[in-house]
């Protein structure tokens, strides 16, 4: 499987654009070895990936700097 969009279908059933912040977290958190993590999406440690990256996110959203990169991007 490549790419994001074939990722959340296979995982959420859905696109990559109706993806929430808790779903593309744990597609994040997968990335370094997604062959053993899709066993182990209990596990511990990727647990704690996701945890790290969905923290990175909210604290995105609420900073001003991002919000105006991302509204110059649209």
């Amino acid at each position: 499987m490549y790419g994001i969009d074939a990722a959340a279908k296979q995982y959420f059933h859905t696109s990559a654009k109706k993806l929430t912040n808790y779903q593309a977290s744990l597609l994040a958190a997968l990335l370094p070895n997604p062959r053993y993590y899709q066993n182990h999406l209990r596990s511990y440690v990727l647990q704690r990936r996701r945890n790290a990256i969905l923290y990175g996110i909210t604290r995105m959203k609420n900073d001003k700097e991002t919000r105006l990169f991302v509204n110059t991007l649209k």
